[in-house]
């Protein structure tokens, strides 16, 4: 049986572990500050520890969800709940935000996460690279 899965919105505190898990899961790029991340991540904790978090991005019409980030030590059916309750209450911040579509770019070595995004209706619309660029 699956460990029960709480998401609740990220507070500033959060920002070192978030950085922390992301990096864990091949997020790895140098320089990023974790201090400020408020009001735009969703944390999900197993008896009271964070074991995944995602980036919300609210937008019209499209918003973004970035980042999934989850725990690789949990077991399978653990990190599968994960994945979904994070998704589920990405999406319904979006559309509480107004959003009608959600995007995010998924790395290949996350390629388990999109079957399981797939089956919920989502579909792939290409392949290209993602771009980062220090905005100060």
């Amino acid at each position: 049986m699956a460990h029960e899965v709480k998401i609740r919105i990220a507070e500033n505190v959060d920002g070192k572990t978030i950085g922390e898990l992301a990096w864990s899961c091949g997020f790895t790029v140098d320089g990023i500050s974790w201090e400020d991340i408020y009001p735009y991540w969703l944390v999900a904790e197993i008896s009271g520890s964070i074991v995944g978090a995602i980036q919300v991005l609210p937008g019209k019409p499209v918003g973004r969800v970035e980042m999934l980030s989850v725990d690789r030590s949990l077991r399978k059916r653990d990190r599968g709940a994960v994945v979904m309750a994070l998704l589920y209450q990405a999406l319904a911040v979006l559309e509480l935000g107004g959003s009608t579509l959600a995007s995010g770019f998924l790395p290949e070595e996350h390629h388990e996460y999109a079957q399981v995004i797939a089956h919920r209706g989502a579909w792939s619309v290409g392949f290209g690279e993602l771009f980062l660029a220090k905005v100060k």
